[in-house]
Formats: C-alpha cells, sequence, structure tokens
C-alpha cells in the first residue's frame, strides 16, 4: 500500500515514469483536497478529502471511498471485475465499466453528474444503495448487462435527461422525459 498524505499531486508521472500497480493499493489519505493523479490503479482508496480535478484514472480492482472524492470533470474507469465501496461522499463525473467477462459490483451510493457508462462485456450488478444521475442528455449509457435486485435505486435528477430503457429493481426520476 503506498498511502499519500501530501497537498497539490502528491503522485506526479510524467515523461518515461513507469508506475507499475499490480497487487498494489494506493490510498490518497489527506484531509487538504489533494489532486488525484491521472493513472492506472490496481485498488485505489480514498481515505481523505480528494479533488478529481481533470483525472482519468482506471481501477482494475476496488475502489474505496471512505472520504470524500469530488470530481470536477474526468473519468473514472472499473475494469476487469472491479467494484466500488463506499462508506463516505462519493461522486463521480463520468464512471464508465470496461471488462472483458468479469462483473462490476457497485453495492453502494454514489452521484455521476457527466455519464454513468457500462461497457459492452461488462456487467453491473448492484444489490443495494443508490445511483443518482444528475447529468443531461442521457446520463446513463447501457451497452452491457445491468442486472439490479434487493434494493437498489437509480434516481435521474438531471433537467431534461433521457431514462435508459433497461431493468430497474426501484427506479425514480424527478425531472428527465
Amino acid at each position: 500500500t503506498l498511502t499519500l498524505t501530501g497537498s497539490g499531486t502528491p503522485l506526479v508521472l510524467s515523461g518515461s515514469n513507469t508506475f507499475t500497480v499490480t497487487g498494489s493499493t494506493v490510498d490518497y489519505s489527506s484531509a487538504s483536497s489533494p489532486t488525484i493523479a491521472s493513472t492506472t490503479y490496481n485498488n485505489l482508496t480514498i481515505s481523505g478529502t480528494i479533488n478529481a480535478v481533470t483525472a482519468t484514472s482506471t481501477v482494475g480492482g476496488v475502489f474505496t471511498n471512505s472520504g470524500t472524492f469530488t470530481p470536477n470533470a474526468g473519468t473514472v474507469t472499473i475494469n476487469g471485475g472491479g467494484s466500488v465501496v463506499n462508506s463516505g461522499t462519493l461522486s463521480f463525473y463520468n464512471l464508465t465499466t470496461s471488462c472483458s467477462t468479469a462483473s462490476v459490483t457497485a453495492n453502494t451510493s454514489f452521484t455521476v453528474s457527466g455519464v454513468l457508462t457500462n461497457g459492452a462485456t461488462c456487467t453491473l450488478s448492484p444489490t443495494s444503495g443508490t445511483y443518482t444521475l444528475s447529468g443531461t442528455g442521457t446520463p446513463f449509457v447501457n451497452s452491457g448487462t445491468f442486472s439490479p435486485s434487493g434494493t437498489h435505486t437509480v434516481i435521474y435528477t438531471g433537467e431534461g435527461s433521457t431514462i435508459t430503457t433497461a431493468n430497474y429493481n426501484n427506479l425514480t426520476s424527478s425531472s428527465p422525459t
């Protein structure tokens, strides 16, 4: 585990630097809103207050948030058999699942202010929690399998957003078309 407690940009990758992620966890634990690095992570943990700015990050394992993750733009991609675990305040600008044959589970609550994209060969199968989709246009693009069960709820809140055709467990909309 690499624990980053600094402010600003505590992980800087430039030029020909290589960041090897196999079997690792990177934990951003600062309370001073550091900027997350745009790179590929095995497991990514947010235990502090993070400002994602325009980061484009890929997580091949578990994205864990027990702090505050605030995006300004950018995309987090959950790859392979990854999952999202949240016990804090979790928002994404864009969240994408990308896998070969594995399932991506996210039995938690979070907000996506841009677009939630479920990749063509992915299965997104939440069983609890809430996905709040506040983007306009089409905030949920489902090219794979969306298979919610249990008590999971999807809430569309974006003005003029279009509800994607899918089988929802619980569905709430406040203003979409």
